[in-house]
C-alpha cells in the first residue's frame, strides 16, 4: 500500500511539474509579445513574483485588479499540499487564463508574421530594382565598350 501512495505521489509531483513549465513558457511568451498591454486588458493579470522569505519565485494570476492571487504556480523542485488543493479549486481560473494568453499571444504572432511577410517583400522588390539596375549599368557599359572599339 505504501509503494502505491508513494507512486501516485510522483506521478502528482511530476504532473505538477510539467503544468509549471508549460505555464512558465506562457508567461515567457507574453512577455515577449508585450505582458504590459496584456494585463492592461486581460481579465486574468500575470505576474512573476519572488518570495524572498520563503525562497522561491512563482508565476502569479490574478483575477482581474483583485489583490487576492488566486493562483500561485512556485517554481521549486516539491510540491506542498496546499499548492495542490488550491490547483484543485482554480482549475477553471487557470484554464480560462491559459486561453486568454493562448488568444493573444497567437494574435501577436500572426500580426507579427504578417508585418514580416510585407517587409521581405518590400525588400525583395528592391533587391529586383537594384539587380536590374546592375544589368542596366552592366548593358551601358558594355554598349559603351562596343562604342569604343569601333572607333579604334
Amino acid at each position: 500500500m505504501k509503494e502505491q501512495i508513494d507512486i501516485a505521489l510522483q506521478t502528482i509531483e511530476a504532473d505538477y511539474k510539467i503544468c509549471l513549465r508549460i505555464i512558465g513558457r506562457y508567461f515567457e511568451y507574453l512577455e515577449t509579445c508585450g505582458l504590459k498591454e496584456f494585463n492592461k486588458y486581460s481579465k486574468y493579470k500575470w505576474t512573476y513574483d519572488r518570495d524572498k522569505t520563503n525562497g522561491y519565485s512563482y508565476v502569479c494570476i490574478r483575477y482581474r485588479s483583485s489583490l487576492m492571487k488566486k493562483c500561485l504556480i512556485k517554481k521549486r523542485a516539491y510540491i506542498e499540499e496546499d499548492d495542490l488543493h488550491r490547483w484543485v479549486q482554480n482549475k477553471e481560473l487557470i484554464q480560462e487564463a491559459l486561453d486568454e494568453a493562448y488568444l493573444y499571444i497567437a494574435k501577436k504572432v500572426e500580426l507579427v508574421k504578417t508585418e514580416i511577410e510585407e517587409i521581405k517583400a518590400t525588400a525583395e522588390d528592391y533587391e529586383e530594382k537594384l539587380n536590374d539596375l546592375d544589368d542596366e549599368s552592366f548593358k551601358a557599359n558594355k554598349k559603351l565598350g562596343d562604342d569604343e572599339a569601333v572607333e579604334s
